[in-house]
């Protein structure tokens, strides 16, 4: 509820999408860039979605990994 905080770590400078969404639809872009090697933070604020399930997850040219999340404002 309110602010979380996503933490991931690039172990070198590379081109990065972090991203909300449901089902296959982005919701929205919490952070996209060249990220530098290194240990990230990203805040986001849930009361900007309505509640429901959702997924998160990074983007890169080498991966993507999604993981689920529940929203309860």
């Amino acid at each position: 509820k309110g602010e979380v905080e996503f933490y991931f770590i690039t172990p070198n400078e590379q081109s990065v999408q972090f991203l909300i969404l449901q089902g296959k639809e982005i919701v929205k872009i919490i952070g996209e860039g060249s990220y530098p090697k290194g240990g990230h933070i990203l805040r986001f604020d849930t009361t900007t979605i309505p509640n429901g399930d959702y997924f998160y997850g990074i983007k890169t040219e080498m991966q993507e990994t999604l993981k689920r999340m529940k929203v309860l404002n």
